[in-house]
């Protein structure tokens, strides 16, 4: 098969807009490489000059950049190699630093094994890899790249690492329920949720951690038009956030992703 990895265009369409129960959505317009290319996976990661978002179906990969204080987004329409993945992609994470730039840490899986790739050394087998089942469904990486949460049997655990070329080790299990978890955004001081969650009268669909305590900060319901979640990242310290749709609205629709403003 023919694993193709590229980038993509993200306009800013200010003309759907949504509200509801205090938070407020507006949804991107985007120009996929294909009608049919649906993502099921989002990571995110910033630099010190952009932020970089990357999406994802079972096959491939694209990148979006955002250019700070501009509302058109436009790709470097350049290519975000990850070598030759070995399965499909089950879930992605992303990060920013001296070793790699920014690119994908991406889960992947085939019928003899599970394992995580950095995109910045795909041909290396130095990550966590598992043969076999059960195998994790979802990760996320922190910004440092010294720590990864990993769901494993049930359990969201947290690996670590002293730099980036050592092994990773199993530390914390941390007790969060992952029941209907979509995705995790992992910073210094909070962990947040998004679940992949029906709309409901008191239903929230992303929840805030202390990192360090685990204690539950904050919860927000969220507009029914962008529910369930499929995945979620943290924007303008926790002021925003950039959401996937578990399917967008209509297949071939170009509005696939919206910011949600959390503290209106």
């Amino acid at each position: 098969c023919v694993w193709v990895v590229g980038t993509i265009l993200l306009e800013f369409d200010t003309s759907l807009v949504d509200a509801e129960k205090g938070v407020h959505a507006t949804w991107f317009s985007v120009d996929w490489p294909d009608p049919l290319f649906e993502p099921g996976q989002m990571a995110c990661a910033a630099d010190e000059k952009n932020r970089h978002v990357f999406v994802a179906n079972k096959f491939s990969i694209y990148s979006l950049q955002f250019d700070p204080g501009m509302e058109h987004l436009e790709s470097l329409q350049e290519p975000e190699p990850c070598g030759k993945l070995e399965g499909e992609i089950i879930d992605m994470a992303a990060l920013c630093d001296d070793h790699g730039g920014c690119r994908p840490f991406v889960l992947i899986r085939n019928h003899e094994f599970t394992k995580i790739v950095d995109c910045a050394r795909p041909e290396e087998d130095n990550q966590l890899k598992w043969t076999g089942l059960p195998a994790p469904n979802l990760i996320e990486v922190r910004p440092d790249g010294l720590s990864m949460v990993v769901e494993q049997e049930s359990n969201l655990v947290i690996w670590t690492r002293k730099n980036s070329t050592s092994a990773w080790v199993p530390q914390y299990d941390i007790g969060i329920a992952n029941k209907d978890l979509g995705d995790i955004d992992y910073g210094f001081r909070e962990i947040i949720f998004f679940r992949n969650v029906r709309p409901g009268l008191f239903t929230t669909a992303i929840e805030q951690f202390n990192a360090t305590s685990m204690e539950k900060m904050r919860a927000w319901r969220i507009p029914n038009v962008v529910m369930p979640l499929a995945a979620g990242c943290m924007m303008e310290e926790g002021a925003q956030a950039l959401v996937l749709p578990s399917r967008g609205r209509l297949i071939g629709s170009k509005h696939h992703l919206a910011r949600l403003d959390l503290n209106r």
